[in-house]
């Protein structure tokens, strides 16, 4: 259960770090936030000022998702390991 809430939570975090309507939508009135800010800097043909930000955003998504694929093994529906075929 531990591992599924994991994902879940994992996969939530990096989908919502790029979500940029939600973000203009939800956010509080003079807060930035990066992909705000990305949005700004884009639209005003400012595209070395955005580009650490939206590299920020890019890792922030990529990297619990390569994290998240390393630590937890293959495994069945039924709960046991993937054994390899040979």
């Amino acid at each position: 259960m531990r591992g599924s809430v994991l994902t879940a939570a994992i996969l939530v975090f990096a989908d919502s770090m790029k979500e940029l309507p939600m973000t203009v939508l939800l956010r509080p009135f003079n807060f930035e936030t990066l992909a705000t800010f990305v949005h700004q800097f884009a639209s005003d043909e400012l595209l070395e000022d955005s580009a650490l930000a939206a590299l920020t955003i890019v890792a922030a998504g990529v990297l619990p998702v390569v994290l998240l694929a390393v630590r937890l093994p293959d495994r069945n529906p039924d709960g046991n390991r993937a054994s390899t075929p040979k």
